[in-house]
């Protein structure tokens, strides 16, 4: 089903057959009724639709030259293009900087990079840094990542409770432990642990982020689920479908959409909105039978050829 479908739908429900006459503001209502019914029914059906699997690159330690640096400032001019967009969060070491750094904004245009910390090394042009591949910026509708987190090939990474734990510099394995201090700059090994974390883009976005500590010493390939959140339809037009299970269309997602959509003051269904309610609640009761059931261990009758 197309948004466009949806639309007509309920278009249909008061009579108008051509969405050309249909005014901008019950076609706003229309979009906002079809996402609102969308958030319910993920909440609800987590995890049948929700999850997804996923995955990553860690890059290695790359050298990056020709920046030019300015000492207390957040901006630096990449001479050499030697960054781009999709760099951003990672985690950086400029100059004689005693601090890590992190990318936080990049001009594809001035090519000017500005960081999240301001600059504490010594002013300098045609400087040198390292680009470290510590972080994988997640799409916009992940909710959460699920463990486990896992190095293929290696071995699984320890979810890690906090950012102190990523920046622990000291006994970087035992992520249990509290160091005394926290480093300036993180150890470059195989990475131990992950941290999820919000992540504020630089179009104002924010998303989540996940981070490795130690910093990857290589190029390493990260394995792991998401938990995704609802999608949102931002067209009501014929290309953009519903993502919905096609056997859960008129069972589930038409019923709570008409109800939400029969509740707006503006429009007056009488004894049909009884009509709307009970399908409402029928749509709820299949969603509450789709959740999962715990699994019970008992015996395992073992069957010879």
């Amino acid at each position: 089903m197309t948004s466009a479908d949806a639309r007509d739908d309920l278009l249909s429900m008061i009579g108008i057959e051509n969405p050309t006459h249909a005014s901008d503001s019950i076609l706003r209502r229309i979009q906002s009724d079809i996402n609102l019914a969308l958030q319910k029914i993920w909440t609800m059906a987590n995890p049948w639709w929700s999850a997804g699997k996923s995955g990553g690159i860690l890059r290695g330690p790359r050298t990056i030259t020709g920046l030019s640096l300015t000492h207390g400032a957040t901006n630096v001019t990449d001479t050499t293009n030697a960054l781009n967009q999709s760099l951003l969060g990672q985690t950086v070491r400029l100059g004689n900087d005693p601090f890590d750094n992190e990318l936080a904004g990049y001009d594809a245009v001035t090519h000017a990079i500005t960081l999240v910390r301001p600059y504490a090394g010594a002013s300098a042009i045609n400087a040198t840094g390292t680009l470290y591949s510590d972080t994988i910026i997640l799409p916009d509708a992940v909710m959460s990542v699920i463990p486990p987190v896992l190095i293929h090939g290696e071995h699984e990474l320890k979810p890690l409770r906090s950012q102190r734990d990523v920046m622990m510099f000291s006994d970087a394995y035992n992520f249990n432990e509290f160091a005394d201090t926290v480093s300036e700059n993180r150890d470059i090994d195989v990475p131990m642990g992950f941290y999820t974390e919000n992540y504020r883009r630089s179009n104002g976005k924010t998303t989540l982020r996940l981070r490795v500590s130690p910093l990857p010493d290589k190029d390493y390939i990260l394995r792991f689920d998401l938990r995704l959140g609802a999608p949102e339809i931002d067209a009501l037009d014929a290309i953009t479908d519903i993502p919905i299970p096609q056997n859960y269309t008129h069972s589930v997602f038409l019923p709570i959409l008409r109800y939400q959509f029969s509740t707006w003051k503006h429009v007056n269904f009488g004894n049909q909105g009884n009509e709307y309610k009970t399908q409402y609640d029928e749509a709820w009761q299949i969603l509450a039978k789709l959740k999962p059931q715990p699994v019970s261990v008992g015996r395992v009758r073992v069957v010879y050829a």
